[in-house]
């Protein structure tokens, strides 16, 4: 299999540039990173012929498509958690960040004392690692990570009064998706916090319940 480094990787994503694109989805992430335009197929198809000793190189660019491949380059192993940890300094959209998440959700799933990390991040002052430790349980619970229901709602409990739209809509994922398989409880848990919380965690959490029991929290 042919292999490239950093900066064939670099030449091979501005070649697929699209200037129009680029703009596009730079206003629909609301980022400050430079964009090609390339989308993420060449991002991806980028990463699988790249290596590990690239993925530094390519996060520091500073350019979208260039970081999306070095996160698509990393395993989900548990020598590269802090690196993932790392890597929310540099993150300003929510797409990098739940790619990240995703990778840590798996690396959670084999190493879920790695849970007491996503509390501590609920106190960051970044935004984006506060909704890393709700996105990373929400999918890691999806892979299969065996964390009781109360330490999960421990997550959302420490984030339901956050002021950052990001981060509120990653924890009305993560009870909505706990709403699927446990709805009595987040329900009656939603109503102590209705009134309190953002009603963007709100209507996001009760997105999938039935209209009737929607209504009881946005309405008709």
């Amino acid at each position: 299999m042919m292999h490239m480094g950093a900066k064939e990787i670099r030449e091979y994503l501005r070649s697929k540039a699209d200037r129009k694109r680029a703009e596009k989805e730079k206003k629909y992430l609301k980022t400050s990173l430079k964009l090609y335009g390339a989308g993420i197929p060449a991002s991806r198809a980028a990463a699988k012929l790249g290596t590990e000793k690239d993925i530094g190189q390519l996060w520091d660019s500073g350019v979208f498509e260039e970081m999306a491949a070095a996160l698509f380059m990393i395993k989900p192993e548990l020598k590269n958690w802090n690196l993932l940890r790392s890597m929310f300094k540099d993150i300003d959209n929510w797409a990098l960040g739940d790619w990240a998440c995703s990778i840590l959700a798996d690396i959670l799933a084999e190493h879920p004392e790695k849970y007491n990390d996503l509390i501590k991040w609920t106190k960051s002052s970044n935004p984006w690692l506060r909704r890393a430790a709700a996105v990373t349980l929400a999918i890691g619970v999806k892979r299969g990570v065996k964390i009781p229901l109360n330490k999960q709602l421990q997550i959302s409990d420490k984030l339901m009064l956050d002021k950052d739209y990001f981060v509120q809509m990653g924890v009305g994922w993560m009870l909505r998706d706990l709403a699927l398989r446990y709805e009595d409880c987040i329900l009656r848990r939603l109503k102590k916090w209705k009134g309190k919380a953002s009603q963007v965690i709100i209507r996001r959490a009760v997105e999938r319940v039935s209209r009737k029991r929607r209504s009881e929290f946005v309405g008709r």
